[in-house]
C-alpha cells in the first residue's frame, strides 16, 4: 500500500480517536436527594413519584434492572433529555467526511504527482509476446511473462523501413505486416 495513503488514513484515525476521547459524554452529576421528585425508567420511559427504594428495584412495568434514575422535573414537562452522544456523533461524521474527501483527493491527483515515465516495447524472441518496460530498464535482464525466456531489454529504435505511415498509405502498412509475418513464420 502507498505510504502517503497510509499516512492519511492513520492521521484521520488519530484525529477521530482524539475527538471521541474529548467529546465522550460524561455521566450527569448526581441530583441532591432533596431535589429528587420523579423516578424514570430508561427502557420503557415510565415515570413515577420519587421513593428511595424505587431506584434499587427493577421497573414495575418492564421489569428491567438498573434502568431507574431520579430527576428534579417531570419528563412530561421538560421533555426527554437530549442524547449525550449527539455532539460526538456530529463531530465524528464531519471528520469522516473530511477523511473521505482527503482519500478521494489523493486518488484523483496521485497520477499527476507520479512523474511521467517513458515506456518502451519489445517483442520476445521466442514467443513474440509484446512486452512493455520502463526506459530505465534498458540493458538489464528481463523475462517474458508467457514463455519465461530471459533476455536483455533493448534500447528504443525505429527502423526506417518499419516506420508505418498514415492510414491513407496502405502499402507501407502492408510492407511492415509482410516483414513481421515472415520473421514470425521463420522463427516458428
Amino acid at each position: 500500500m502507498d505510504r502517503k495513503l497510509v499516512a492519511i488514513l492513520v492521521g484521520g484515525a488519530l484525529v477521530m480517536a482524539c475527538t471521541t476521547w474529548i467529546c465522550f459524554p460524561k455521566p450527569p452529576p448526581p441530583i441532591d436527594p432533596v431535589d429528587r421528585h420523579f423516578v424514570h425508567c430508561n427502557k420503557c420511559d415510565r415515570e413515577m413519584p420519587y421513593l428511595p427504594e424505587r431506584l434499587e428495584k427493577p421497573c414495575m412495568q418492564c421489569g428491567a434492572t438498573d434502568t431507574m434514575f431520579a430527576t428534579k422535573e417531570s419528563l412530561k414537562k421538560s421533555g426527554a433529555p437530549p442524547n449525550p452522544y449527539t455532539p460526538m456523533g456530529v463531530a465524528l461524521l464531519a471528520e469522516a467526511n473530511i477523511l473521505l474527501a482527503a482519500v478521494l483527493f489523493y486518488f484523483h491527483y496521485r497520477n499527476k504527482w507520479i512523474k511521467e515515465e517513458e515506456f518502451l516495447y519489445a517483442d520476445c524472441d521466442r514467443c513474440r509476446q509484446r512486452l512493455k518496460y520502463r526506459a530505465d530498464k534498458v540493458g538489464e535482464f528481463g523475462q517474458c511473462r508467457r514463455c519465461k525466456h530471459r533476455f536483455v531489454f533493448p534500447e528504443a529504435f525505429v527502423e526506417e523501413n518499419e516506420a508505418v505511415g498514415p492510414w491513407w498509405q496502405p502499402r507501407q502498412w502492408q510492407r511492415v505486416f509482410n516483414k513481421r509475418w515472415k520473421s514470425f513464420r521463420g522463427s516458428a
